[in-house]
Order: C-alpha cells, then sequence, then structure tokens
C-alpha cells in the first residue's frame, strides 16, 4: 500500500515536471521565431523532444 501511494506521488511530481519542460521548450520556439525569423524552429522543436525523451525517459520508473 504504501509503495503504491509513493509510487502514485512520483508519477504526479514527473508529470509536473514533464509539463514544465514542455513549457519552457514552447517558450524557447516562440522566441526563435520572434527573435530571428526563421523558418527552421519546428526542426528545434523535434530536437528537443528527442532529447526529452532520450535523457527524461532515463529518470522515470517504468509504467504499470
Amino acid at each position: 500500500m504504501l509503495l503504491a501511494t509513493l509510487y502514485s506521488i512520483y508519477n504526479i511530481i514527473a508529470y509536473e515536471k514533464s509539463e514544465k519542460i514542455l513549457y519552457i521548450e514552447n517558450e524557447m520556439i516562440d522566441d526563435l521565431y520572434e527573435l530571428y525569423d526563421i523558418d527552421f524552429a519546428p526542426y528545434f522543436k523535434q530536437l528537443f523532444r528527442k532529447l526529452r525523451r532520450t535523457f527524461w525517459g532515463r529518470c522515470r520508473l517504468p509504467g504499470p
């Protein structure tokens, strides 16, 4: 029971962190569009997602 509760709390914290990371990524992409007026910002979005999956995925526990 305690383990299930701790696992639930961990998943909530991990979800909140991933939402913050996604927000930061979107802000960076918006800045690229505004400051540099470049057309390759979507490629940065793909790069950020790949990096997040690579590094963030290693930090998470396997789900049910």
